[in-house]
């Protein structure tokens, strides 16, 4: 039923058709390729194990879905690919950098956490702030909360109260020596005012046991026991 006069036109369609639609298989090869990539990426980020961040999964796995339809539906033309794949890679690499600043974030809870654990003698509410700051963070941590722009802060927040408790545990231990240089004077016969100070201020020990002197006020503490010695 094709006249002869159309044959050639129809061979000539043919063959300028065949190179486009093999060029065209092969950018939609890549696109399949990049596809496999994210899929395999967005699976190691949502292990059991790995640690990420929540919206970085869920641009991922948007991405994913939106890639995954325009190739099974063959819309996206050949010269947007390219842009496409190159979006995808970059969105593996976010998941990847989400994983190592989630182990960053991991390593400066348990540096907290070591802290709170072999330290004993500091003030309770330094104690009691951190073990908060330490708690909220572990929290987020374990549910991904933390978007990956915020763990910087997240970092600096759990150091800072890491450095807080050395600090506290620094100023009990002086505070302790500072007790201990007080005992040989306890109960000599002197001016009573000043047992009286001598007495008040050898019942800081118990203060001291408990946690209940602030780091602020050790060094206070410190310099009137130094002067009534």
């Amino acid at each position: 039923s094709i006249a002869d006069e159309d044959i050639n036109g129809i061979i000539s369609r043919i063959e300028a058709i065949i190179p486009q639609v093999e060029a065209s298989a092969e950018k939609y090869a890549d696109l399949a390729a990049a596809i496999t990539r994210l899929e395999a990426a967005i699976a190691e980020a949502s292990t059991d194990e790995a640690r990420v961040a929540k919206s970085t999964v869920k641009k991922a796995n948007l991405r994913l879905t939106a890639s995954q339809n325009l190739y099974d539906a063959g819309t996206i033309s050949d010269e947007d690919i390219a842009a496409r794949v190159e979006t995808i890679d970059q969105l593996i690499e976010e998941l990847t950098a989400s994983i190592r600043l989630y182990q960053e974030f991991l390593a400066s809870l348990q540096s907290l956490q070591t802290a709170l654990a072999t330290n004993d003698k500091m003030a309770a509410a330094t104690r009691a702030a951190a073990q908060t700051v330490y708690d909220t963070a572990f929290e987020a941590y374990n549910a991904g909360t933390v978007d990956d722009d915020q763990i910087e802060a997240q970092i600096v927040a759990l150091t800072a109260q890491k450095t807080a408790i050395e600090e506290s545990v620094a100023l009990y231990a002086d505070l302790a020596e500072a007790l201990e240089s007080l005992q040989p004077v306890v109960g000599m016969k002197a001016m009573q005012t000043l047992m009286d100070e001598v007495n008040e201020l050898n019942a800081k020990q118990n203060e001291y046991e408990e946690g209940s002197i602030a780091d602020e006020d050790i060094n206070g503490i410190i310099s009137r026991i130094e002067a009534i010695i």
